[in-house]
């Protein structure tokens, strides 16, 4: 008997994914537990369906992050911090600073983890910093630190 999984079952498949059991397995346990649902060419085409309307959200969900992208990256960010002889700071520019820096002067949302830093920014001028956007998109910000 065919089936539709409708939920991850272990050493069996994943959720929407069409499979072949036994007819006992099937009724006595999958339908009882309503892990699976019989492959109907009704429910076959509520899948499809289903399946179609992820697709088109996954895709407007990926335009919305790189329009955020570009509008980021066209930006130039200025922080003032305390800096010492040399241009050297009192301190660094994390992450967090940064993406509250960008919450602030673009009022987006901005998360700290999307800012990709192998150190904090301990000198002050211009640094380019990567950035990505639900691990697809990925970009570049300027940001200029300038001694207070």
């Amino acid at each position: 008997m065919k089936v539709i999984l409708l939920t991850d079952v272990k050493k069996l498949g994943e959720k929407d994914k069409v499979i072949e059991v036994s007819d006992g397995f099937a009724r006595n346990f999958l339908f009882a537990k309503k892990l699976a649902a019989p492959a109907t060419p009704g429910n076959l085409k509520c899948l499809e369906v289903k399946k179609n309307q992820q697709g088109k959200k996954v895709e407007r969900h990926q335009k919305s992050l790189e329009t955020i992208c570009e509008e980021i990256s066209k930006k130039h960010f200025m922080i003032k911090v305390k800096a010492g002889e040399g241009g050297k700071l009192f301190g660094s520019v994390t992450a967090n600073d940064l993406a509250e820096l960008i919450k602030k002067e673009t009022s987006i949302d901005y998360d700290k983890r999307w800012i990709q830093m192998d150190e904090p920014l301990k000198h002050t001028g211009e640094h380019k910093v990567r950035v990505r956007y639900a691990s697809v998109i990925s970009g570049e910000i300027n940001v200029e630190i300038l001694p207070e």
